[in-house]
């Protein structure tokens, strides 16, 4: 039986989340390919920056994930693509900002990340 999209990209990150919860480094650079790319903008490391394979994936972690105490990551939208390669926009939060980003995964395994401040925490617009 195979899955859909959105039960690949939702397990994907409900890994991503529990080992980010949990501080465990290995097991989040685990969930990533080795030839793969972070790109975070400002969300992460409050700059624009690109990680290569799990190695460097893994020292960004160890060293923001502290600071940067992200959760709660999820499908913005529908996922697309098969069981081979999966693409999607997802949520997540920081300790001080909402972000946004986009996941690609080949073979279950991520092989982009982008990850994006969009608004920070109690300085939301007045409606």
């Amino acid at each position: 039986m195979s899955r859909t999209p959105n039960n690949i990209v939702s397990d994907w990150l409900a890994g991503l989340n529990a080992a980010l919860l949990e501080r465990d480094i290995g097991a989040a650079t685990a969930l990533f390919a080795q030839d793969s790319y972070w790109r975070d903008f400002v969300a992460f490391t409050w700059n624009l920056k690109t990680f290569e394979g799990p190695e460097q994936i893994g020292r960004m972690l160890a060293d923001r994930l502290d600071h940067v105490a992200p959760g709660n990551w999820a499908l913005a939208e529908d996922a697309t693509g098969d069981e081979e390669t999966t693409e999607a926009w997802i949520t997540f939060e920081t300790g001080a900002a909402n972000g946004y980003g986009h996941l690609r995964l080949k073979d279950g395994k991520c092989w982009t990340l982008l990850t994006t401040m969009q608004e920070l925490k109690g300085f939301e617009e007045r409606k």
